[in-house]
């Protein structure tokens, strides 16, 4: 459950950077860019990492998390 939820957010992450990107004609401040300046890259990260603790691997059945 915490791999999807953390994947969700990632998704949701990279769909508000790229809505508010495409519609802007300059430097975008406003929206999820005021607090962050690279939401699409942090939304990847976010959706990479949710898909690791999603799936049992070596890292993460070994640290209990699965």
């Amino acid at each position: 459950m915490v791999g999807t939820a953390v994947s969700l957010l990632g998704l949701v992450l990279v769909a508000l950077g790229w809505a508010k990107i495409h519609r802007a004609e300059g430097l975008v401040t406003t929206g999820i860019y005021r607090y962050m300046r690279h939401p699409q890259y942090s939304g990847i990260l976010l959706f990479t990492l949710g898909w690791i603790l999603h799936y049992p691997t070596l890292v993460t059945s070994s640290c209990g998390l699965c």
